[in-house]
């Protein structure tokens, strides 16, 4: 009985150890298929730039899971999207809107060694990665869902009138469709499905008594979350605007600028 035991327990020792090597697979063919496509579209140096400020937001996030208890197995590389971290739904808005807006939070300190080598070097490329790291991340805040601003700015709303959240993605829509039929930026349209797709399934196992409602923010929740969410805007279009003085660091102003 004993033998038996003993070698189920290894056969589940070494499937759960096959299982983990998918994962750590998985993760890096798609951070080389992440590095590949951005390589191809801009330089190698660029596609570097882009993943570290990829993956230092969405470090931000997994940082924030594991300070609120929230199990994850960290994050992913999605090419042409940037990032995916993995973790199980939020027991209350506040924490939801904490582990959101790590991502930027840390998006902001993705632009400290830049600014270092930029002071240090002279080169204009490290200035450059400074303005596209507050483009990227300014492009996160949009009240897009399940962007980050599309997160917080739900988070804000159900709390303050939680009878709104189908007005929330009615105008979510609005801005998605001139995203894309406008300005030619198409795959929001994609993530903006998606983001129904998690709110409509959502929203059915709460009717079906299988998740609880979220509890709201309260008063000074909806305040912080506010300040926090404009102050990150701010931060990032700064980021943006001080480096466009620099000669061809002025990239990601003329990108926003042509939006």
């Amino acid at each position: 009985m004993l033998q038996s035991l003993t070698r189920q327990a290894g056969s589940i020792f070494f499937l759960l150890l096959k299982l983990f090597k998918i994962f750590k697979s998985v993760k890096l063919l798609l951070a080389g298929a992440t590095f590949a496509t951005y390589s191809y579209l801009l330089t190698w140096e660029f596609a570097l730039g882009i993943m570290w400020t990829i993956g230092i937001h969405e470090m931000g996030h997994v940082w924030a899971m594991r300070k609120t208890g929230m199990p994850t197995p960290g994050f992913y590389f999605i090419p042409l999207f940037g990032g995916a971290a993995i973790g199980e739904r939020s027991q209350h808005e506040w924490q939801d809107v904490y582990i959101t807006a790590m991502g930027p939070t840390f998006g902001i300190l993705s632009a400290l060694p830049p600014a270092v080598l930029y002071f240090v070097t002279g080169e204009t490329v490290w200035a450059a990665l400074i303005g596209f790291i507050g483009l990227v991340n300014l492009f996160n805040l949009l009240p897009i869902y399940p962007l980050d601003g599309g997160r917080m700015s739900r988070s804000l709303l159900v709390s303050s009138i939680p009878s709104a959240q189908i007005l929330f993605l009615l105008l979510t829509g609005g801005l998605v469709f001139a995203l894309a039929y406008y300005m030619n930026i198409y795959f929001v349209a994609i993530l903006f499905g998606l983001g129904i797709f998690e709110v409509y399934m959502e929203s059915r196992q709460i009717d079906e008594g299988k998740l609880e409602q979220k509890p709201p923010l309260n008063r000074d929740g909806i305040i912080l979350t506010g300040a926090c969410y404009l102050s990150l805007i701010a931060i990032f279009l700064f980021m943006i605007y001080i480096v466009k003085d620099i000669e061809g660091a002025d990239l990601a102003l003329r990108i926003l600028r042509d939006v």
